[in-house]
C-alpha cells in the first residue's frame, strides 16, 4: 500500500530487468516501501532507454546483464544521471558499478529488508523526497523528525519513542510506527523493539547496541533476518 499521505514526494522510477520473477518482485518492494513509485518496467535496455530519453526520473533499478547491452552501457547512453541502484545475481561487477553513481548493489534474491537499507541510503543522499518532521501520535504537537529517533519501545499500549534529547509516549500501535518510519531505514529486531539502523554501531549475539548507549535484545523469530540486514 503506498503511503504518499504523509506529505512527501515519491521518488520516480523504472525497473529494467530481463526476468519476470524480479520485475515482479522489485515492483511489489516498491509499492510496500510508499517512498517510491513505478512509472514503468523494462525487459530489455533499448525500450527503456528511448523512455528515459523522454522522461526524466530519478531512480532506476537496474539489471547488469541485460539483453542487446548491459546496464553499464545504458547509462553511458543516458542524456542524464539518474540515480542507480543496480540488481545483479554476480557479485563481481561490484567495484565497476560504483563508477555511475551509485547508491547500492542488490544481489539477488534480493530480500524486502535489504531493499528498504538500499532506499534509505538514497532518502539520506537526497532529503527532498522524505519529510523533515512527520507525525508520530494523535496529537497536534506530536511530530519529530525521524533521523533523531534512534529507536522505538512497545510501552504497554503505548510506544516510547526514543531520540538522543529526549523520549516520547504516544497512542500508537507498533505495527503503524514501522510503517512510517521503514522508509528511513529502520528495521524491527523484536516484537518490542523498532530501531534505525543508522544508530547500530555493532550486533553481539543476540543483542543491538546502539551510539545512544543502549543496548536492545534482538527477538528469536528476527534474529536471522535482522543480523544479515544489520550486518550487510
Amino acid at each position: 500500500m503506498q503511503r504518499y499521505e504523509l506529505g512527501y514526494k515519491p521518488l520516480k522510477c523504472v525497473i529494467v530487468e530481463d526476468e519476470q520473477d524480479a520485475q515482479d518482485l522489485l515492483n511489489t518492494y516498491c509499492q510496500k516501501s510508499g517512498t517510491i513509485k513505478v512509472m514503468a518496467i523494462f525487459f530489455e535496455p533499448l525500450s527503456a532507454l528511448r523512455y528515459l530519453e523522454q522522461n526524466h526520473i530519478d531512480l532506476i533499478f537496474l539489471d547488469i546483464n541485460l539483453p542487446n547491452f548491459n546496464g553499464f552501457s545504458l547509462l553511458q547512453l543516458l542524456p542524464y544521471q539518474p540515480k542507480v541502484i543496480f540488481t545483479t545475481a554476480y557479485s563481481e561487477y561490484s567495484m565497476e558499478a560504483f563508477n555511475y553513481n551509485v547508491v547500492d548493489y542488490l544481489l539477488k534474491p534480493i530480500r524486502f529488508e535489504r531493499f528498504l537499507k538500499a532506499v534509505s541510503k538514497l532518502d539520506l543522499r537526497d532529503h527532498r523526497h522524505l519529510p523533515e518532521s512527520i507525525s508520530i501520535g494523535q496529537a497536534p504537537n506530536q511530530v519529530i523528525n525521524p533521523r533523531e529517533i534512534a529507536y522505538v519501545e512497545a510501552y504497554g499500549n503505548y510506544l516510547k519513542v526514543h531520540s538522543q534529547t529526549k523520549v516520547q509516549v504516544i497512542h500508537l500501535t507498533m505495527t503503524v510506527i514501522t510503517q512510517r518510519l521503514e522508509p528511513y531505514g529502520f528495521v524491527r529486531i523484536h516484537k518490542s523493539f523498532l530501531v534505525n539502523t543508522n544508530f547500530v554501531t555493532k550486533t553481539f549475539n543476540n543483542s543491538c547496541f546502539l551510539i545512544t548507549g543502549n543496548e536492545l535484545p534482538i527477538g528469536i523469530s528476527y534474529r536471522q533476518q535482522v543480523l544479515k540486514v544489520l550486518q550487510s
